[in-house]
């Protein structure tokens, strides 16, 4: 009989164990969801602007190439003319 009481006593126990872990489980999921939804907006629009800053860049230098290559053919037939 005493063991039985200690069974029930500890399986109660263990019941409440389990349940204090589960809530803690979805706290936690719940916290990590919040703390995504926090961050997703100022991600994304850091990420635009660094594409808009890569996309203005590249165009800049795509445009210095071009200039430099006609800077040089200028000056290739200016000095070829000589």
């Amino acid at each position: 009989m005493a063991r039985t009481a200690f069974e029930e006593e500890e399986n109660i126990a263990l019941s409440a164990i389990q349940n204090r872990r589960s809530l803690a489980e979805d706290r936690i999921a719940v916290i990590k969801k919040e703390t995504r939804n926090k961050l997703k907006l100022p991600e994304q629009s850091w990420q635009r602007q660094a594409g808009a800053w890569l996309d203005k860049t590249g165009r800049k230098v795509a445009m210095k190439e071009r200039e430099d290559a006609e800077h040089a053919a200028q000056q290739k037939r200016k000095h070829g003319k000589k």
